[in-house]
């Protein structure tokens, strides 16, 4: 069996790996002896232009790179990949599949189609391929209920898995440093970040201050910028390598996660706020959590956002809270990368060995 696994985004790097990504290295460090091979993230909107590639192995995962030149069908990799069976493709609702593409000439035995976010509100060239990889695929994952709400009576709901998304605990866990930060967000500063709800809590507390790590994205740039400039305590470092970001997080006494409400923000389940619980802070969110997570974060409205630091302050002053819930570490046990690779992994499998047999 060959796995070849979508990336996320296209502005994907190395110092924010996507769930995707994450995925990848948990499966190919699990089944070593098993080729995967993982696709760097192309144009969001251009599934059907897939690039020339290079193929560079690193112990048991290979990466499919794209610099940017349409690839001809009949390249060596694309035919020793084609030819492989079976052949497994897991791709995202931010990586889709055009039957035309580059990745749709592999025609895989099992198509695993994760949705990670309510696709009926994207774009129309998004939406279609979004319908077609519904139907083709052998699995779908939801990520959340309000996704799963989106597939009824549109999908087999025989093929749909809910599965939320996972972290590894110890790559986070660090014990507390004195704090260098009081509140702090790490991650892509795209235009769904509520800035506004940022401007407020530093408004209304502007001796505490606020970091803001990652790169910046479109109109972000202007809104980030002013921002620095009206509020002296609201700092932005830049991007960070991911493996240094346990120990910036050690630092910051609250993590933030505000995003403006939106039809796509209520059908996520963001992979940051299981990395800001497993790295053992506080926090304070505008997103309406799960039920699951609901007892360990200050969770509310863009309004209430500035009541929900403070009370996260408190819980971290303290040294304990909501953060500190006796059974968070069995939540986040259960969500653990491990877990959630072996369970696609083991849904796949058994679902090829039934085609091997029937």
């Amino acid at each position: 069996m060959t796995w070849v696994v979508c990336g996320l985004f296209p502005w994907e790097d190395e110092s924010l790996p996507g769930s995707p990504r994450l995925m990848a290295h948990t499966l190919a460090r699990l089944h070593a002896d098993t080729p995967l091979y993982y696709l760097d993230p192309v144009h969001l909107l251009d599934a059907s232009q897939l690039i020339r590639y290079r193929t560079r192995h690193r112990g048991p995962l290979w990466r499919i790179c794209a610099p940017g030149v349409a690839a001809p069908a009949g390249a060596e990799d694309h035919r020793r990949l084609a030819a492989a069976r079976p052949l497994v493709l897991y791709s995202t609702s931010y990586h889709h599949v055009d039957p035309g593409s580059w990745m749709g000439h592999l025609r895989p035995d099992v198509w695993v189609y994760n949705v990670l976010e309510n696709a009926v509100v994207l774009d129309p060239p998004v939406r279609t391929l979004h319908e077609h990889a519904l139907l083709a695929a052998q699995h779908v994952i939801s990520n959340s209920p309000a996704v799963t709400k989106t597939l009824l009576g549109r999908v087999d709901p025989g093929k749909v898995l809910e599965w939320g998304m996972a972290v590894d605990a110890a790559f986070w866990h660090r014990d507390p440093a004195p704090p260098r930060w009081t509140f702090g967000f790490f991650g892509h500063l795209m235009p769904w970040i509520d800035y506004d709800a940022v401007e407020h809590l530093a408004e209304a507390m502007p001796h505490e201050s606020i970091v803001l790590i990652g790169p910046v994205h479109g109109a972000s740039q202007a809104r980030l910028r002013a921002l620095t400039q009206r509020r002296a305590n609201v700092q932005w470092i830049g991007p960070q390598p991911y493996a240094r970001l346990p120990d910036l997080t050690r630092s910051i006494q609250v993590m933030l996660l505000p995003r403006v409400a939106t039809p796509l923000s209520d059908a996520c389940d963001p992979l940051k706020l299981y990395e800001y619980l497993a790295a053992g802070r506080p926090v304070a969110t505008t997103f309406p959590v799960s039920p699951a997570m609901a007892p360990f974060v200050h969770h509310g409205t863009s309004h209430e956002f500035v009541t929900c630091c403070q009370a996260a302050l408190g819980d971290a002053r303290r040294g304990h809270g909501r953060h500190t819930a006796p059974n968070l570490a069995t939540f986040l046990a259960t969500r653990s990368w491990t877990a959630r690779a072996e369970a696609i992994w083991n849904t796949v499998t058994a679902g090829v060995a039934s085609a091997e047999d029937g």
